[in-house]
């Protein structure tokens, strides 16, 4: 796992992704419409905040051809804003941003939504993490390689700052515990985070990871994936909640293998996609609590699988199917509506079981964002292994039924 890597927000990406069935309405009706005002205020959530007086409001203006326009403006006296004569005809949506205390603050806009009385709250800062905690930690076991001995985990976490002030770490004290720190397994690797958070980065530390992104009041969706090896039939799942939980909750595959844990209770059952998982949970984990979790009796590999490192099981978290992730969400009512996990069944509409002619089709408009900058050159990348290797996998499958 790399010592930093770059998280962002993609809320406009799934804005744009989601926004899909409404085009032909909103080009054909709209059209034929005036020019629309955007108008609104920009307010201090925190008691006794800034009055914002002259404070710089950006207007992003997301186009169906993939381009964005910008427009600014500052607030009066009282915060408030406009932007005049704002095109609306092939347009997929506004996206305002405020930044107070270098935190950018965004308000999303969607078709048929109103434009006008619009509020863009921000909030002043704080370095104490005392506001901030788990509502919900939800860890599934979504897929496995016998031949590599590795386990492909979804973890969703759902985070809650319910003061009224955003905390921002103190990165002048790495140092402290004023970080916003997630705990994994000990050997997890390949960390990928996707979050609601503003921009950050994240940084490895001591059996887990930390953030550096502002937590702003509210509740906030965070989803990341990672491989665990083990060794034997065994891997340690055992982790310390160091902001505590309202709720841990473990899916394990029932053809997996077992699991016991001293805090852990039995739920349950329940159907995600084809699968079927055992739910072990925990309740009311205090700050710095620890939930012991080992798994047990995990599939061991054959001779000759060690030796083909046999496909026959899907290779890695990223094969998943989107439908396992959002019945996982569905399920825990986790907070994470909007996120790209995984990125790809948003942007490539490659969703349920995609035709051989759907997944080349997604290739090679994956390879045309790519040229119009709409994806960076690691997110192509990544995207297009998780395509080209559905297409393997439906290959693979279609030989083994002829």
């Amino acid at each position: 796992m790399p010592s930093a890597v770059s998280i962002r927000r993609s809320g406009v990406a799934l804005l744009i992704a989601s926004l899909g069935l409404l085009l032909l309405v909103a080009s054909t009706t709209n059209a034929q419409q005036d020019p629309p005002l955007i108008s609104g205020a920009v307010v201090n959530g925190t008691p006794g905040g800034d009055l914002h007086a002259g404070r710089l409001v950006v207007l992003h203006i997301l186009m169906q051809d993939g381009n964005q326009d910008f427009r600014s403006v500052t607030t009066d006296a009282n915060g408030a804003f406009s932007f005049a004569e704002v095109p609306i005809a092939e347009v997929l949506g506004y996206l305002l941003v405020a930044t107070h205390q270098d935190v950018d603050y965004t308000l999303e806009i969607l078709p048929g939504e109103a434009l006008t009385g619009l509020e863009l709250e921000i909030f002043e800062t704080t370095t104490s993490i005392d506001a901030v905690g788990i509502v919900l930690d939800s860890v599934m076991i979504a897929d496995w390689d016998v031949p590599r001995r590795t386990l492909s985990v979804l973890e969703l976490v759902q985070l809650e700052n319910n003061g009224s002030a955003t905390f921002v770490p103190d990165l002048s004290e790495p140092a402290s515990m004023s970080f916003l720190r997630l705990a994994l397994p000990s050997d997890a690797r390949d960390l990928q985070v996707q979050t609601q958070l503003p921009e950050g980065q994240v940084l490895q530390v001591d059996r887990g990871f930390a953030v550096t992104t502002a937590v702003p009041p509210g509740e906030h969706g965070m989803a990341f994936t990672y491989t665990v090896p083990y060794q034997g039939d065994r891997a340690d799942f055992s982790r310390r909640f160091s902001l505590g939980a309202q709720a841990f909750r473990l899916l394990i595959p029932v053809d997996l293998g077992s699991a016991t844990g001293s805090a852990l209770s039995s739920g349950s059952d329940v159907r995600i996609g084809d699968t079927d998982f055992r739910v072990l949970q925990a309740e009311d984990v205090l700050p710095g609590g620890t939930v012991d979790v080992i798994l047990e009796n995990l599939p061991q590999p054959s001779l000759l699988s060690t030796a083909t490192s046999s496909l026959s099981k899907s290779t890695a978290i990223w094969v998943v199917p989107i439908a396992l992730v959002l019945g996982l969400a569905g399920l825990l009512i986790i907070g994470i509506v909007r996120r790209r996990v995984p990125q790809v069944a948003e942007n490539s509409a490659v969703q349920g079981v995609p035709t051989r002619d759907e997944l080349i089709r997604a290739i090679a408009e994956l390879d045309n964002r790519l040229e119009r900058n709409e994806v960076t050159e690691q997110e192509h990348q990544h995207q297009r292994q998780i395509l080209k290797a559905r297409l393997l996998e439906q290959e693979m499958n279609s030989r083994e039924t002829l």
